[in-house]
């Protein structure tokens, strides 16, 4: 999917725009180390972020994002997105790690 590739996101950094990886569809989280790690050889320290989809059937489809949540945290990844349900279970872990948390949702 061209949503996770590391060379579309790194293109976006180095236009000056913000790119998002996106984590929908790996199974695994060295498949968003791998795609981290392409998009920094790529941008330098250009910021770019991750998007994490929450999904809207409970805790147990939300599983899967525990590891990718710390690989995001250990990576010191400057943005997250949502995309979904809730966002509210996984604020907790962002901010006691690396995570600035910033609300841009409106009341």
């Amino acid at each position: 999917m061209w949503l996770d590739d590391g060379k579309y996101v790194a293109a976006c950094a180095n236009a000056g725009t913000a790119g998002f990886i996106s984590v929908i569809t790996f199974s695994e989280g060295n498949q968003l180390r791998e795609k981290i790690k392409i998009c920094r050889d790529l941008c330098g320290d250009k910021p770019f972020g991750i998007n994490l989809f929450i999904s809207g059937r409970g805790d147990e489809a939300n599983e899967r994002l525990k590891p990718l949540i710390d690989i995001v945290i250990d990576e010191k990844i400057p943005f997250v997105e949502t995309a979904g349900g809730n966002p509210s279970p996984i604020i907790g872990p962002l901010k006691e790690g690396w995570f600035l948390k910033r609300n841009w949702a409106k009341p």
